[in-house]
């Protein structure tokens, strides 16, 4: 079980020394913004694929809510895998070979992360207003 093998120890030793220059802060923005577009995407999907379920099913609300709804989860996934590899973009070294320090403050980072939040909430806004117009108080009972 303590066997490596040999691209094992290499790739350790390159990542090791790359996240040694980076300072511990940073590293930590990096991780949590990473970890928050991933949580959007995994709920953005969820409810995407289980309202697309039982959309079928649902009663005669408005329905375009429902589809507009559908849009912005769809379009805060895509935003969501955008900004995952911009993020991974920015460890990567530059083409001409400079090694500018990552950044999560870059329109490239922040502008897909940032549009990801909003079209998750909007979309969670509007599949709330289809349930309100399917299920309205009174017309339950």
């Amino acid at each position: 079980m303590g066997r490596e093998t040999p691209n094992t120890q290499a790739v350790n030793s390159v990542g090791a020394g790359v996240r040694s220059e980076i300072d511990p802060r940073l590293q930590k923005t990096f991780d949590y913004a990473i970890e928050v577009t991933k949580q959007l995407l995994t709920l953005g999907s969820a409810v995407l694929a289980l309202t697309i379920t039982i959309g079928k099913d649902a009663g005669t609300g408005r329905q375009g809510l429902l589809f507009t709804g559908w849009f912005a989860f769809l379009v805060s996934i895509i935003c969501g895998i955008v900004g995952l590899y911009a993020l991974m973009a920015e460890f990567a070294p530059g083409q001409d070979g400079r090694q500018e320090p990552p950044s999560i403050g870059s329109w490239r980072v922040r502008g897909p992360l940032l549009l990801q939040i909003v079209t998750f909430a909007l979309g969670a806004v509007f599949l709330v207003a289809y349930a309100y117009s399917v299920y309205k108080p009174g017309s339950l009972g």
